[in-house]
């Protein structure tokens, strides 16, 4: 198993950390070292029994999701786009149909803002249990279209699998 030990404190990080998780400081690949598995398990609070999983599978999956919640942002903009234009354009027409279109336009815009916010967000979460948690509550808003069901759907049974949750350090 491998670790990344600060060069400030000596405290031992996962390898996906950036910053030291007692101290904050940056650290650096060059600062890597090779733990035995009892050593790892003492040095990060788990019981030596704990099988440990390679992270390359929760670095896949986690890629996956981003371009996931990527794609959903970006569509969510569009309906923002969308739903301005629906403003502008029920403001220049007459008639009982330009309330209605000024009306759909602004909840468009509105809840296009909401979703797009919450995805856009998600981009730059770091990488800890409680946004495991996050994260899948924004897979289960894509399975509520069908059209989306299809990508929803796999990264869903990925985003369960242990190898996924150890690598956001839930056990």
């Amino acid at each position: 198993m491998n670790a990344v030990k600060c060069p400030s404190c000596g405290n031992l990080n996962s390898l996906g950390e950036n910053f030291c998780l007692q101290c904050g400081a940056g650290l650096s690949a060059s600062a890597q070292v090779s733990l035995s598995p009892e050593q790892h398990a003492r040095a990060f609070g788990m019981n030596s029994g704990a099988m440990f999983i390679d992270a390359e599978r929760g670095r896949r999956v986690f890629f996956w999701y981003r371009i996931y919640c990527g794609m959903m942002a970006a569509m969510y903009a569009v309906l923002i786009a969308f739903g301005v234009f629906m403003l502008v354009a029920g403001s220049w027409s007459s008639g009982k149909d330009a309330a209605e279109v000024v009306i759909g336009g602004g909840v468009y815009a509105i809840l296009g803002g909401v979703f797009f916010l919450i995805f856009a967000v998600a981009l730059f979460l770091p990488r800890k249990p409680w946004t495991w948690i996050y994260h899948i509550v924004l897979i289960c808003i894509g399975m509520t279209s069908c059209c989306l069901l299809p990508f929803s759907i796999p990264l869903l049974i990925n985003w369960l699998k242990p190898e996924t949750k150890a690598f956001f350090g839930r056990n």
